[in-house]
């Protein structure tokens, strides 16, 4: 496989040194590219079987990036970049029903994304009374996450079980980790950041 990379490499390599300063022809430079075997017709439908592969591929959609193991950092990139930011997804894009407009943060928006947030957390996981939305801060005690209301009163999750990690200091605003049924969502505070938008980060793997 590695020979045959590189003999594909060193064809692209002549070719392009060839046309050095003519004008780019897509259709020739595409049938050049099927000569060599570079691109290859395309083929019958097919099924892929992924029997013994892990849950974390097999049942969570995100970017499966294949990368050297020998190397730390490239591993650690790979592995965080299945971790997202819900904030940012539903503040870029039309999840909510419509795209930001202008180049600024807009307050409005900000505010019905982190309502939605909250509902969405209070499904997924639901506080022993009240609601996400009427949270005040968010603790780990002794282990276990706290949420205090804004009446006062601090309250843990229903299924205690669905807090499954931290970063950062356990009594001051923790970046939170839950899980249910193998989905994980990052929360931090009750506000976005002011000047670019609501974003907050999932925790690394």
């Amino acid at each position: 496989m590695l020979t045959r990379r590189e003999t594909l490499q060193k064809q692209l390599d002549e070719w392009h040194k060839a046309g050095r300063g003519r004008p780019m022809d897509f259709n020739e430079y595409k049938k050049f590219l099927g000569e060599i075997g570079y691109l290859q017709p395309e083929g019958p439908d097919f099924t892929v079987d992924t029997d013994g592969i892990d849950e974390e591929f097999t049942t969570i959609a995100g970017p499966q990036l294949m990368v050297p193991i020998t190397n730390a950092r490239y591993t650690l990139n790979a592995a965080n970049a299945r971790w997202g930011s819900l904030y940012d997804v539903l503040y870029g894009t039309d999840a909510m029903g419509d795209l930001p407009t202008g180049t600024g943060y807009d307050p409005a928006r900000g505010q019905r994304i982190i309502a939605w947030a909250k509902a969405f957390l209070d499904e997924v996981a639901p506080l022993e009374e009240g609601s996400h939305a009427d949270a005040a801060g968010y603790a780990v005690e002794d282990g276990k996450l706290t949420v205090a209301l804004e009446n006062s009163s601090k309250v843990a999750l229903s299924e205690a079980e669905k807090f499954v990690g931290y970063r950062g200091e356990a009594a001051h605003r923790p970046l939170c980790c839950w899980s249910t049924t193998r989905f994980m969502l990052s929360w931090l505070s009750t506000a976005p950041r002011r000047s670019a938008g609501p974003t907050r980060r999932a925790c690394p793997t």
